[in-house]
């Protein structure tokens, strides 16, 4: 079943973006995480939470860092 994904935050590190989250805002919210792997941003997570649960999962996501 296809999802709005209308909503996105950008992830920087030093002025480059390094990820971007795609969501949509609804009680139980989709969000779906592409990650930049050099020079390409791969599809790196999908996640279900609930709404109010929206800031905790960007903080998760702001602690991942590149090997």
């Amino acid at each position: 079943m296809p999802v709005n994904l209308g909503k996105r935050i950008e992830f920087t590190d030093n002025g480059e973006t390094i990820g971007i989250f795609y969501h949509n805002e609804a009680d139980v919210s989709f969000g779906r995480l592409f990650w930049k792997d050099n020079s390409f941003f791969k599809e790196a997570l999908d996640v279900r939470y609930k709404k109010q649960d929206q800031q905790e999962i960007i903080d998760i996501i702001k602690t991942i860092k590149k090997k």
